[in-house]
C-alpha cells in the first residue's frame, strides 16, 4: 500500500509532462534571447551598442553630453578607464582640430582664475590612478595636456563632468570626462 501511494504522487500524466517540457523549453529560449540581446547591446561586455556603429570617442562624447563637437577633429589618442555596467570611469581624448567654427568658439570661455585647469588636472590624476588600477600603462611624461592659455567649456550632468579645452596655438582640443 505504501508503494502504490508513492507511485501515485510521482507519476505525472502526459499532460503534466507536456506542460513541464514546454516550460523548460520556454525558459531556455528566454535565457538564450537574454544572452543574445546582452551580446548585441553590450550589457555583458560593458560596451555600448554604438561601438557597433564604428563610433569614435568624439561620437560617444557628443551623444552622451548632447553637444556638437567639431567634425574635423582628428583623434591623436584617447584613454578610457570605463568599467562596470554603467561605464563609469574617466575618458581623456586629445584631438587635432584645424579650425573651430565661430558657434563652437562662442560656447568656450577663458579660464581667468585657473579653476578649469585645476578641475582638469583633478580628473586627469583620477584617470591615471584608475588606469593603473586597471593595469593600463600611461606614460605621464608624454601626455599632451592643455595650457593656461586655453579656452574652456564645462558641463555637469547629474554627478558627471565634462571639460573641453581648446589651445589655438597648437590647434588641439582636449576632452576629459568623469562619469560616475
Amino acid at each position: 500500500k505504501e508503494k502504490s501511494s508513492y507511485m501515485r504522487r510521482n507519476n505525472m500524466t502526459n499532460t503534466q509532462k507536456a506542460i513541464k517540457t514546454t516550460a523548460i523549453v520556454i525558459c531556455a529560449a528566454l535565457l538564450a534571447a537574454i544572452i543574445i540581446w546582452g551580446m548585441c547591446w553590450g550589457i555583458t561586455s560593458g560596451k555600448s551598442y554604438f561601438k557597433h556603429k564604428g563610433w569614435t570617442p568624439i561620437n560617444y562624447c557628443a551623444e552622451r553630453w548632447d553637444i556638437s563637437l567639431p567634425d574635423n577633429a582628428n583623434i591623436e589618442y584617447s584613454i578610457s578607464t570605463q568599467r562596470g555596467f554603467h561605464n563609469e570611469g574617466e575618458i581623456y581624448t586629445v584631438c587635432r582640430v584645424e579650425k573651430l567654427s565661430d558657434s563652437f568658439k562662442d560656447t568656450l570661455t577663458a579660464d581667468t582664475d585657473g579653476k578649469y585647469l585645476a578641475s582638469f588636472y583633478t580628473i586627469l590624476e583620477k584617470t591615471i590612478a584608475s588606469a593603473k588600477s586597471l593595469s593600463k600603462e600611461i606614460n605621464v611624461n608624454t601626455l599632451n595636456v592643455p595650457s593656461d592659455k586655453c579656452i574652456w567649456y564645462k558641463k555637469v550632468k547629474d554627478n558627471d563632468t565634462l571639460l573641453l579645452a581648446f589651445d589655438s596655438a597648437k590647434n588641439m582640443l582636449y576632452i576629459i570626462e568623469d562619469i560616475m
